[in-house]
C-alpha cells in the first residue's frame, strides 16, 4: 500500500493499547486491519514493544499537559490524580482533530462529569467546565454566554476551602468582538 496506511497504523498504534497488544500477538490481522502489505506488516511488527510503549508514554504525557494548559485550575485542585483521570479519558479517546488539545479538553472535561463522584474533590468536574467554558467563550467571537454550574465556581476559582454544593449561573461578555471579557456569577 504505502507511507499513508503506514503512518495511520502508527497512529493509532500510540494511542491504542489494544492494538499494540494485538500487535505483538497478531500482526497479521493487525496488517490486514490497515491494509498493509506482508513486507509493510513485518516492518510495523519489527518494531520494538517498548520503543512503542515509550512513544505512547510520550504523547500522553504531551496531551495531559496540552490540557492542563486549558485547565489549570483543575489540574492543580485534581493534584497527583489529574494524571490518573487524564490516561483513563485518553485510553479511551485518540486525539481529536487539527486543534487536539482543544478537542481533549473537551472530552476530559466530559469524562470529568461522566466519572462523576468517583473524581475527588467532588467539584472538579464544574471547575473544569468553568474553565473550558471561559476558554471557549474568549476563543470565539460571541459577544454573550451563559453556563448554569452545580458549585459556586468563583469561590472555587479563587481556591477557597470546603466549599459546599450551591447552584449558580455565570455569564461572560464583551461589548465588541475580541474585546475584554467581562463575567458575573450568580
Amino acid at each position: 500500500m504505502g507511507l499513508a496506511e503506514i503512518e495511520r497504523a502508527l497512529a493509532r498504534l500510540y494511542v491504542d493499547v489494544s492494538l499494540r497488544n494485538r500487535l505483538a500477538g497478531d500482526p497479521a490481522s493487525v496488517g490486514a486491519e490497515f491494509r498493509l502489505t506482508v513486507p509493510e506488516t513485518q516492518r510495523l511488527s519489527s518494531i520494538p514493544s517498548r520503543q512503542l510503549e515509550q512513544f505512547a508514554e510520550s504523547l500522553l504525557r504531551k496531551r495531559a499537559s496540552q490540557v492542563s494548559r486549558i485547565v489549570p485550575m483543575t489540574a492543580c485542585a485534581l493534584g497527583a490524580r489529574y494524571s490518573k483521570w487524564f490516561e483513563r479519558y485518553a485510553t479511551a479517546a485518540p486525539p481529536r482533530g487539527s486543534r487536539a488539545d482543544v478537542g481533549d479538553a473537551v472530552g476530559f472535561v466530559d469524562a470529568l462529569v461522566r466519572f462523576g463522584p468517583e473524581v475527588e474533590p467532588p467539584w472538579a468536574a464544574d471547575l473544569a467546565r468553568y474553565e473550558l467554558a471561559w476558554f471557549r467563550f474568549a476563543q470565539s467571537r460571541q459577544w454573550l454566554a451563559v453556563q448554569a454550574f452545580d458549585y459556586p465556581v468563583l469561590r472555587l476559582a479563587r481556591g477557597e476551602e470546603g466549599v459546599a454544593r450551591r447552584r449558580c449561573i455565570v455569564v461572560w461578555w464583551r461589548l465588541t468582538p475580541g474585546g475584554a471579557i467581562h463575567h458575573c456569577v450568580m
